[in-house]
């Protein structure tokens, strides 16, 4: 292993390490919303989990990286990164058949859809087609935040790839689906928002009382079904 760019460790394997706290220690792939780039991540947090190492208390997986927090009178940021170089061995990711896809049902437009309209006129494409392309698409689950459940998915088809609005709204409704920077989301609950709704679901994608508390997890594949 060798340090470089300001603190950042080179292992042996695809990823980097940054030492981010006295309880953090960060995992990093190759800047990239794809879903190998997904499945590595998963994979070697699968791995890690697998082995229980000591002193780990959360793993949290983004786009392209992985927060590991750790207690740190257990173990320190040394201890785990050549835990993880020892430990980790790179696999193939399977081919997704039809029955691992995970149908969300979905009121396109109207009041379910007050942002429908405008993407649009951002992209030249009717209504009909928008809703079109959103339905035919398999999306990847590539992690859930930043509200509880909360989907972002990627593989959006570049036609629909629309910025951020420019003013967030104060309140998006539960089940809100979304369109942000090459992304689909999915709101679980009513919470502020910045991202453009094109419609809505009423599936539940958070129930606290529930163990887990969600179905879905990092590493699905979603299709949206019109209503």
């Amino acid at each position: 292993m060798s340090k470089f760019n300001k603190g950042w460790i080179k292992g042996k394997h695809t990823f980097s390490y940054f030492k981010s706290s006295k309880y953090a220690l960060l995992l990093e792939w190759k800047k990239a919303k794809d879903p190998k780039t997904n499945f590595n991540i998963r994979s070697c947090l699968s791995q890690i989990e697998d082995t229980d190492l000591t002193g780990i208390t959360e793993m949290v997986p983004a786009y392209h990286s992985a927060m590991i927090y750790f207690n740190s009178r257990l173990t320190n940021h040394d201890k785990l990164i050549q835990s993880i170089e020892d430990l980790y061995k790179p696999i193939e990711s399977k081919d997704i058949t039809n029955n691992d896809i995970k149908i969300i049902e979905v009121n396109y437009g109207f009041e379910f859809g007050p942002d429908l309209d405008f993407v649009s006129t951002h992209t030249g494409l009717s209504v009909e087609k928008i809703i079109e392309i959103h339905s035919t698409t398999i999306y990847d689950l590539h992690f859930i935040g930043f509200l509880p459940g909360f989907l972002y998915l990627g593989g959006l088809d570049k036609r629909l790839d629309i910025p951020r609005r420019a003013t967030p709204r104060i309140r998006v409704p539960s089940g809100s689906v979304a369109l942000a920077a090459g992304q689909t989301g999915v709101y679980p609950s009513d919470s502020p928002g910045g991202w453009h709704i094109i419609g809505r679901t009423e599936q539940s994608f958070f129930n606290p009382h529930l163990n887990p508390p969600t179905e879905f997890e990092p590493g699905m594949k979603i299709k949206f079904q019109v209503i």
